[in-house]
C-alpha cells in the first residue's frame, strides 16, 4: 500500500566448538569408543547443547611394547636379572623400554645337574687311576664332563700299603758240597710263604742245585719275591797235584786255578801270607777241597 512494513528478526547465533589434545600411549589407545593402534591425527565430531558442531582433534603417538626370548642350558643353576634359578622352566621378566612401554623377556631355561661318585681302593705300592699313578694314601678327585655337559666329580679314597721286604738267608755259603745241605730262610712275620719248590714254610733245606724263589704275602695282602742261587760243588781229593801228599803245592795249584775258595780269600787265616796253614784250614773246615 505504499507504506512502511517492518519485520523484526530475533536472531541467536550459537558457535560450534573445537578442541585438540596430544596423547602418547603404548600399543593402543581407546578414544570416543574407538581403539587406535597407530600414531596419527584423529578427529571426532558431535553436536553441542546448542546444536552446533563440536570437533575434537587427537594428536596420537603410539609406542609399542617390546619382547625378547632366549633359550639357555646351564649346569646346576643360572642367574638371570638378579634371580637365581635351579630348575628348568619358562621364566619372564618385565621392565620398561626406552619408549616407556613394557619390555618383556622370556627365558626358556634347561638346568642340567653335575654328578659325583666315590670309591675306595686299596693297593700295594701304587695305584693307577684316570691316567695318574698315586704312591701315597689320600683322598683324590678327578673332574670330567658327564653326558649332560656338566661336571662329573669322582672321589677316590685310596689306601696304599708297602710291599714287604723279603730276603733269603742261607744257613751257610750258597756254594756247598753234596754232603752239606743248605737251609734257605725267608724273613719271618709274613702271612704266607710260597717257595719255587712248592713249600709253604718259612724255610727250606735242599741238596739240589738251582735258583730258589720265595714269594711272601704280608697282612695287608701285599707280596714280594726274592731269589737265591744254590750252586753244587762236588767233592774231590785235597791232593790236587796227585803227588801223594797234601802240601802247599796243592794249595798253590788250587789258588792259582780259582783265586778264591768259593767266597773266601786265599789267606783263610788272615796272617798275611798264602801257605800250607791256609790249605790245611780249608781241608779241616770242609773235609775236602772242591772242584
Amino acid at each position: 500500500m505504499g507504506c512502511d512494513s517492518t519485520s523484526t528478526l530475533y536472531l541467536t547465533i550459537n558457535n560450534g566448538s573445537t578442541s585438540s589434545s596430544s596423547v602418547t600411549s603404548c600399543n593402543s589407545y581407546l578414544w570416543n569408543a574407538s581403539t587406535y593402534t597407530a600414531s596419527g591425527i584423529y578427529t571426532y565430531s558431535t553436536t553441542t547443547i546448542s546444536g552446533c558442531d563440536s570437533t575434537s582433534i587427537l594428536h596420537l603417538t603410539i609406542n609399542n611394547s617390546s619382547s625378547s626370548s632366549s633359550s639357555i642350558t646351564a649346569c646346576n643353576s643360572y642367574t638371570w636379572n638378579a634371580a637365581t634359578y635351579t630348575t628348568s622352566g619358562i621364566y619372564t621378566y618385565s621392565t620398561t623400554n626406552a619408549s616407556g612401554c613394557d619390555s618383556t623377556s622370556t627365558l626358556y631355561l634347561t638346568i642340567n645337574n653335575s654328578s659325583s661318585s666315590s670309591s675306595s681302593a686299596t693297593a700295594c705300592n701304587f695305584y693307577s687311576w684316570n691316567a695318574s699313578t698315586y704312591t701315597a694314601s689320600g683322598i683324590y678327585t678327578y673332574t670330567s664332563t658327564n653326558a649332560s655337559g656338566c661336571d662329573s666329580i669322582a672321589v677316590l679314597n685310596l689306601t696304599i700299603f708297602a710291599s714287604p721286604i723279603v730276603t733269603i738267608t742261607p744257613s751257610d755259603t750258597v756254594h756247598f758240597c753234596t754232603l752239606n745241605p743248605v737251609t734257605l730262610s725267608a724273613n719271618p712275620g709274613m702271612n704266607t710263604y710260597l717257595w719255587s719248590n712248592g713249600a709253604t714254610s718259612t724255610s727250606i733245606t735242599t741238596l739240589v742245585q738251582g735258583t730258589y724263589t720265595v714269594q711272601v704275602v704280608n697282612s695287608n695282602g701285599c707280596s714280594a719275591i726274592s731269589t737265591a742261587p744254590v750252586v753244587l760243588i762236588n767233592d774231590s781229593s785235597s791232593d790236587f797235584n796227585a803227588d801223594g801228599g797234601i802240601d802247599v803245592d796243592d794249595f798253590l795249584l788250587f789258588a792259582g786255578s780259582y783265586n778264591t775258595f768259593c767266597t773266601c780269600t786265599e789267606d783263610l787265616d788272615n796272617d798275611g801270607s798264602v801257605d800250607i796253614d791256609d790249605f790245611l784250614l780249608f781241608v779241616v773246615s770242609f773235609g775236602s777241597t772242591c772242584n
